[in-house]
């Protein structure tokens, strides 16, 4: 299933798709530019048309079932370590 993961340019950037991908394999990244953590009063019509753009594609219906696997003690690690790296980069 697509996953949309948006972060603002002067937050969390590309750190939203890194950690997304710890649990999803079909991870759409945007980043907002000129926008922190508040991306819909920093940036509000750039935010909304990153959605709009997600949603109106085609594949974005949902299927009859999905398959959630439940989370393990190492996805959460994985997600933590992820998570301090990507934020290593951008925190000096």
């Amino acid at each position: 299933m697509p996953v949309l993961a948006i972060g603002g340019e002067k937050s969390f950037g590309p750190t939203m798709a890194v950690v997304m991908r710890a649990a999803a394999t079909d991870v759409r990244e945007v980043i907002i530019a000129a926008s922190g953590h508040w991306l819909m009063e920093e940036q509000p019509v750039a935010t909304v048309a990153a959605v709009r753009a997600f949603l109106d594609q085609p594949s974005r219906r949902m299927p009859e079932t999905i398959t959630l696997r439940p989370a393990v003690a190492a996805d959460a690690d994985a997600i933590r370590n992820l998570t301090r790296e990507a934020y290593a980069k951008w925190v000096p």
